[in-house]
């Protein structure tokens, strides 16, 4: 079994803390779409990991809230098809996208956020909007950094964020304001 400490990149190609205009929290900015999904040298170790992950330990690293996210996740799915339908090195054949690491996914057999994270390296968390708050109503989540997905769902973004020292009710404030203010695209 792989184990995560053995397959991280030897450099990042994103460094957003190193840009002064992200310094003051919570450090978000748009991101043109051709950076928004990444691959890189650890990509066929990572996504084998995943693929173990989903298939041994499937509740830790995948939940969904009653479908409440399920247009969320094919739209997200949906996506993440046509981009990286582009790059020339996934190849189409049918239902069945084969992974630049060989590994054929079939587009229709699961979950559509399951099949999302089966595709590219990125973890994946859905929020929803109830009572005046973002709540995490579903995660596939293979890479957290100190933290589970059975701890974070159902919890709004304040929640989620509590354990951070630099979150406090004004930081809250502002991020759910972004959240409420984002546009598709």
């Amino acid at each position: 079994m792989h184990t995560p400490e053995a397959i991280c990149q030897r450099e990042l190609a994103l460094h957003p803390w190193m840009d002064p205009s992200d310094i003051r929290l919570p450090g978000l900015k748009p991101i043109p779409v051709e950076h928004w999904l990444c691959r890189d040298d650890v990509y066929a170790a990572q996504m084998a990991y995943k693929d173990q992950l989903i298939a041994q330990n499937r509740e830790a690293v995948f939940t969904t809230a009653n479908g409440a996210t399920d247009l969320a996740a094919a739209e997200l799915l949906e996506y993440i098809v046509k981009n990286i339908s582009r790059t020339g090195d996934f190849k189409q054949n049918g239902q069945t996208l084969q992974r630049p690491d060989s590994v054929g996914v079939d587009l229709k057999e699961d979950h559509p956020l399951v099949i999302a994270g089966r595709l590219v390296q990125e973890d994946f968390c859905l929020l929803d909007r109830r009572n005046g708050t973002h709540v995490l109503t579903a995660g596939l989540v293979c890479f957290p950094t100190s933290w589970t997905l059975s701890e974070k769902i159902g919890r709004s973004l304040t929640s989620l964020h509590g354990p951070v020292d630099a979150f406090d009710n004004r930081l809250a404030l502002r991020l759910e304001r972004i959240f409420y203010m984002l546009q598709p695209g």
